[in-house]
This record gives structure tokens, C-alpha cells and sequence, in this order.
């Protein structure tokens, strides 16, 4: 049973990598909260704004993690290899297709933002602040 939990040395290596990690959330899902509260006090159509913003943020986020996973891998595989050039090629891909997924998400957003903010709207015709 010990073998299948792991050793003292394997939690503490998981959790300096993963305690950052989970920091960073923490933090970004903190400053979105508060981001809610204050527009909230500002009026129905305000927080509409801010929803509709986050849930553009979080396509894009996604698509960067998708984007960035695989090279992630390979990085994670050739560091434990200790090959430092493929390290390098696998790590200037992630960045190049990282630089590129933002360059398209800016594109996209620039090019049609109103076709593309009201794919998140939905009417019902009640309309807004009182």
C-alpha cells in the first residue's frame, strides 16, 4: 500500500510544483470575483459586460492551455532526458504556438468584436436596468 500512496519526497516535489499553481488560481478567480462586485454596484448592464468578457477570457485561456499542453509534455519528457536541445526546440514551439494563438485570439477580436460578443448574448427582451 505504501508503494501505490508514494514516498514523503514525492508529495513535497508535487507540491512545490503544484502549490504555485494553485496560488495563481486562487488569486485570478479572487481578482475576478472582486472585478463582479464592484461593476455589480454599477448596474445589471455592467455586470452583463464583465460576464460576457470572462467567458471570452476563458475561451481564450483554454485554448492557450490546449494549445500549449502537448509541447508542454515533451519539454516535461526531455528535461528528465536531460536533452537540453530538444528541451530548447520543444520549449521555442510552445512559445511560438502560444504567440500565435494570442495573435489570432487579437485578430479575431479586433476584426469582428461585435459578431463575436453577441455570440454570448442571449436577448429576452427584458431590458436591463430598471
Amino acid at each position: 500500500m505504501h508503494k501505490l500512496i508514494g514516498t514523503k519526497q514525492f508529495y513535497k516535489s508535487t507540491l512545490t510544483v503544484a502549490l504555485p499553481i494553485m496560488i495563481q488560481n486562487a488569486v485570478t478567480n479572487f481578482v475576478s470575483l472582486l472585478d463582479n462586485i464592484m461593476v455589480g454596484q454599477c448596474g445589471l448592464e455592467a455586470l452583463s459586460g464583465v460576464a460576457i468578457i470572462s467567458q471570452l477570457m476563458f475561451v481564450y485561456f483554454v485554448t492557450i492551455f490546449g494549445a500549449t499542453s502537448g509541447p508542454g509534455l515533451f519539454c516535461a519528457q526531455f528535461y528528465g532526458a536531460r536533452d537540453e536541445e530538444s528541451l530548447r526546440a520543444a520549449f521555442r514551439f510552445k512559445l511560438i504556438i502560444a504567440l500565435l494563438v494570442c495573435a489570432a485570439a487579437m485578430l479575431i477580436l479586433f476584426m469582428w468584436p461585435d459578431k463575436i460578443i453577441s455570440l454570448y448574448i442571449n436577448d429576452t427582451g427584458s431590458g436591463g436596468d430598471p
